[in-house]
């Protein structure tokens, strides 16, 4: 998740989901925000780290094993979903754009495709598959401009 949600609903409906808290990358950067083990657990896949060097900066040279792929299937996930629903706002189609681009050479198309999105089945992969080299990322909009509005 790479930044504050458009709509805390979803932030919500997550959580009730899945059970475990969602900051949204949300204080990530702080100490003790972010668990070592989930740290440590997506450096060390090739596929996982891509996704996430990828919202803050340029990729290139990454090489996704059978065995990166394996891993995620061990430990119960099932599915890589991208939608703009939950990217940042204003430029949600090119970070879209960056994820289809890792995705679709691990997996080729999406196996499910939306308005707003798409998903792709995590299945084994029989040869090591290289990653397309992205630029860098869009900008994210600025935190700053944050508000309420109250109503009266």
């Amino acid at each position: 998740i790479r930044a504050p949600f458009p709509d805390v609903r979803h932030a919500l409906w997550l959580q009730v989901l899945h059970g475990q808290p969602v900051t949204a990358g949300l204080g990530e950067h702080l100490p003790g925000h972010l668990s070592q083990k989930w740290a440590q657990y997506v450096e060390e896949n090739t596929l996982l780290d891509a996704l996430y060097d990828s919202t803050h900066s340029a990729v290139s040279n990454r090489t996704v094993t059978p065995g990166d792929i394996a891993t995620l299937q061990a430990d119960g996930l099932r599915w890589v979903v991208s939608d703009a629903s939950v990217l940042p706002r204003g430029a949600e189609w090119a970070w879209l754009q960056r994820d289809r681009a890792l995705l679709t050479a691990v997996w080729g198309p999406a196996d499910v495709t939306t308005a707003s999105g798409a998903a792709w089945r995590i299945e084994p992969i029989s040869q090591p598959v290289t990653l397309p080299a992205l630029g860098q990322p869009p900008p994210l909009p600025d935190a700053g401009r944050f508000s309420l509005q109250h109503g009266h």
